[in-house]
């Protein structure tokens, strides 16, 4: 949407956000932070969607990587729009066929492990999954109990 003015204004001011704080993720709405977060993984964003559920709705989000998991999230929370510097194919996908604005640099077959020699756990986990609710519930579970993605 060009000539939507919030949805510009409110990417922008996420993706400041995000570089000038060092954060890993931050939702904007209505021109405002309503939730930031420097924890890695989807840990954040989980926290957030538990949090203020009815404010995700509709917000603007910059994150640092978003692969299948944190798409899945972003559509559980009916987000509006997204920034990211890297984001997986599959991510991608789900997320245009949501009708969530995206806004990338890369794409990337998928989001890799932190050591970088295989595929990311929680990418591995939701590669079946296609459900956002269903998303929520078992990252929910594995993020709530310790598990190290």
């Amino acid at each position: 949407m060009p000539g939507d003015t919030n949805l510009n204004y409110d990417l922008k001011l996420a993706c400041d956000h995000l570089e000038r704080d060092k954060l890993r993720f931050v939702a904007i709405k209505n021109k405002k932070v309503i939730y930031s977060s420097r924890e890695g993984s989807v840990r954040g964003l989980i926290a957030a969607l538990h949090e203020i559920p009815r404010q995700m709705e509709g917000s603007f989000i910059a994150d640092r990587i978003v692969g299948s998991a944190a798409a899945l999230l972003f559509m559980y929370g009916k987000i509006s729009g997204l920034h990211t510097p890297v984001i997986s194919t599959r991510a991608k996908s789900m997320l245009e066929k949501d009708g969530i604005n995206i806004h990338f640099i890369r794409e990337v077959d998928y989001i890799k492990n932190r050591a970088g020699d295989d595929m990311c756990p929680l990418e591995f986990r939701c590669q079946d999954i296609s459900d956002p609710e269903s998303a929520y519930s078992i990252l929910s579970s594995i993020i709530k109990g310790g598990a190290k993605p």
